[in-house]
């Protein structure tokens, strides 16, 4: 008996092994050890050795190959993957995203402005910068329960003059604030060897996700004693998948792709995101995430002075970590 633990990118669920040999033949009794009696089995041609995944993938396997783990790992093992006393496997994902790049529109009391702000930009135009993002994923067998929450608040403050030089200064506060929190769920629909003969070597996972997407969205700008812009908040259907390769016991590389709003309801017309990005195990219960993310949110509300929405695509690079318990 063999107990394996691996572990994939963005959060996938990592799964335990169990592997049973199995033969068919005639046998004979041997005394062991304090008189103890055991039947040794003579194996036939065609004994069989049947490996039962548990965990991520409840799924069985037949193979000739001899009992090891999935990348042949010695029995003796004892760096196995974390997991509850329940079956649960939790993945607790802190991440930071760095936004390089933030082009698109932005409507507010229906005028709009062109967006167009580096990371450098955001630092230098804004006074007050709060961000905070995780991820949260918790597996039984081949079904998940995914959170994921990013939460922005940017203000600054800063004077004009409009009449070119004259004792008449504007004070104008810039007010921005976004969230986009997911809940989904998760099933686990292809998770084997690409090489189903070997007994070690890259392995394929794929989940397919869905659920729901509630966003906030926050644009005033305050000009004493007007006030610009206001607040909307929605929540909208989502989809995705998440396609990820274990390529040894300690390195996997993904994709992860989502959609949502569809233009149903108040929702947005479309919200998607795109994550790639590797992920290197230091032990089975913490791994380190660096990859790439894109977002892109077409969102519009009213009509005239009262249209508020943002049409805008951010992209840069991200990092995280995975805790598991």
């Amino acid at each position: 008996m063999h107990r394996k633990a691996q572990h994939g990118l963005g959060g996938a669920l990592h799964h335990v092994e169990v592997e049973l040999s199995v033969a068919q033949g005639a046998g004979s009794i041997v005394e062991g050890p304090r008189g103890l009696a055991a039947r040794r089995v003579a194996p036939r041609p065609g004994g069989l050795d049947f490996r039962l995944a548990l965990g991520s993938s409840t799924s069985a396997a037949l193979s000739r190959e001899p009992a090891l783990g999935a990348f042949g790992q010695d029995p003796g093992d004892n760096d196995a993957e974390p997991a509850s006393d329940s079956g649960w496997q939790i993945d607790a994902q802190p991440y930071i995203w760095i936004p390089a790049s933030i082009k698109g529109d932005s409507t507010v009391s229906g005028s709009t402005a062109k967006l167009d702000l580096t990371f450098g930009d955001i630092i230098d135009d804004f006074d007050k910068i709060f961000a905070l993002s995780g991820r949260l994923e918790a597996w039984k067998g081949d079904w998940g329960i995914i959170f994921d929450g990013m939460y922005v608040s940017l203000e600054s403050e800063f004077n004009v003059n409009p009449f070119g030089g004259g004792p008449r200064e504007l004070d104008i506060d810039v007010d921005i604030e976004q969230s986009i929190v997911d809940f989904g769920l998760g099933w686990r629909a292809i998770d084997r060897p690409f090489d189903e003969a070997a007994s070690e070597g890259p392995r394929l996972r794929i989940d397919l996700l869905g659920g729901l997407r509630y966003q906030y969205l926050k644009q005033r700008i305050d000009l004493a004693p007007v006030s610009l812009g206001t607040s909307k908040d929605w929540v909208e259907l989502m989809i995705g998948a998440r396609v990820e390769v274990q390529l040894n016991e300690k390195l996997a590389v993904g994709v992860r792709a989502d959609a949502s709003g569809f233009g149903i309801g108040s929702a947005s017309d479309l919200t998607w995101n795109l994550y790639a990005g590797i992920d290197y195990r230091f032990k089975s219960s913490f791994s380190l995430k660096l990859g790439y993310r894109l977002l892109d949110m077409d969102y519009d509300n009213g009509s005239g002075r009262d249209e508020f929405g943002l049409d805008v695509r951010l992209h840069g690079p991200y990092i995280g970590a995975t805790f598991r318990f």
